[in-house]
C-alpha cells in the first residue's frame, strides 16, 4: 500500500522534474493544506494552513489568532490568494475510516 507520504515524495521529484512550482496537499479531514515550493528543483513545505472554525477563532488567545493565516498566497501571481475556508466549503461530510 503507497502511504501519503511516499506518494507525495514520489510525486513531488516528478513535478519538480516537470518544472511545477507549487503544490498543494489538502486533507478535508482535518481541514489542511500544505503547501510546498519548488526550490532548484527540489520541493520544500512552506505553510500548512487551518480552516480553524469561528468557535476556535474566538477561543484562541490574541497571540495565537495572530499567527493564523486565512489566505494563502498563489506564488504565481502576486495578488492571487485562496481563501482556505472556500477551500473546504461542503466537506463537514468527511470522515476518517
Amino acid at each position: 500500500m503507497l502511504t501519503k507520504t511516499r506518494h507525495a515524495w514520489n510525486s513531488s521529484k516528478e513535478y519538480a522534474e516537470a518544472g511545477v512550482k507549487e503544490y498543494w496537499i489538502v486533507t478535508p479531514i482535518g481541514k489542511t493544506v500544505e503547501v510546498y515550493y519548488n526550490h532548484d528543483g527540489r520541493f520544500d513545505i512552506d505553510a500548512v494552513y487551518t480552516d480553524f472554525s469561528d468557535h476556535d477563532l474566538e477561543r484562541m488567545d490574541d497571540d495565537d489568532r495572530k499567527d493564523v493565516r486565512l489566505e494563502i498566497p498563489v506564488s504565481l501571481y502576486e495578488d492571487f490568494f485562496v481563501k482556505v475556508r472556500d477551500i473546504f466549503v461542503n466537506t463537514d461530510g468527511f470522515q476518517k475510516n
